[in-house]
């Protein structure tokens, strides 16, 4: 893993993702925000002065933010908002804290154009999305309305075991490792910005998790599921049966996924047009 030719495996999976549904009623286009490459996904009437802002998972060393336009596409469509996707670099040429602070530097630029600002992250994009969410309280600036994550990556410094007798074929522990020290180097993995459920959870915005009932990294859901109870977070908790890591993203694409994305889809609503 270490010697992968990780710019072949990106440039193949972006063309993979390319040919997924994507909704036709969105426009999209490129802009560097703050120093960082985002994908913007607009909805061809939008209805609303709220962002959606959206990053990506891929273990830290893949995925991308064009990758990323059939989700994104959905999210704009259905929620009349524009929908921002960047494009952090990733490790292991840029490991820990490269793309959690390109993550952060988008967030500090897109906050404050628009009245109101939703944040979701899948797998490695979930513990981004909940340290960018954590750091911006720390920053003293506007949090998000809500956040949304699907099969959230909540804990790098191993303060509790996974499961690794699953049938998750996405994500194996055998692969964690790896990708963990290629990401974190030689920073401490206890920091809130690497291990979110580490954080202070107090006053946290609304949390939506979702995982699949069988993957390596239900636990990290579930953990951050309690934290958040914990600190009397409104949150809410979907583990799906017959599922796989990441099906958060499908979308509207199947009849169980279209129900967990109505529901993101009502909870940033909620949230945001008060």
């Amino acid at each position: 893993m270490y010697k992968t030719n990780w710019k072949a495996v990106r440039k193949v999976g972006n063309v993979a993702y390319q040919l997924k549904h994507k909704e036709n009623d969105v426009e999209y286009s490129l802009e560097t925000i703050n120093g960082v490459e985002c994908l913007i996904t607009s909805p061809n009437e939008i209805k609303n002065n709220n962002v959606i802002y959206y990053i990506h998972g891929g273990g830290f060393v893949a995925g991308g933010a064009i990758g990323s336009k059939s989700f994104c596409s959905m999210l704009a469509a259905y929620s009349g908002s524009v929908v921002v996707a960047c494009e952090y670099g990733l490790a292991p040429e840029h490991p820990f804290p490269d793309g959690f602070n390109d993550c952060v530097k988008v967030y500090k630029e897109i906050i404050n154009r628009y009245d109101k600002l939703s944040i979701i992250g899948d797998s490695a994009g979930g513990n981004l999305t909940l340290g960018v969410t954590l750091k911006a309280r720390e920053l003293k600036i506007k949090t998000p309305s809500c956040v949304i994550v699907h099969s959230p990556v909540v804990d790098l410094s191993l303060s509790f075991p996974k499961s690794d007798d699953t049938n998750d074929f996405i994500v194996k522990m055998s692969c964690m490792e790896p990708l963990r020290e290629m990401y974190c180097k030689d920073a401490d993995t206890k920091r809130y910005e690497l291990s979110p459920i580490l954080g202070n959870f107090k006053k946290f915005p609304p949390l939506y998790i979702t995982c699949a009932s069988d993957e390596t990294l239900r636990r990290d859901a579930e953990e951050l599921y309690k934290k958040a109870i914990k600190n009397k977070v409104k949150a809410k908790l979907v583990i799906m049966d017959n599922a796989y890591h990441d099906y958060g993203t499908i979308g509207t694409s199947s009849p169980e996924t279209k129900k967990i994305f109505d529901e993101t889809i009502e909870l940033i609503k909620e949230t945001t047009e008060k």
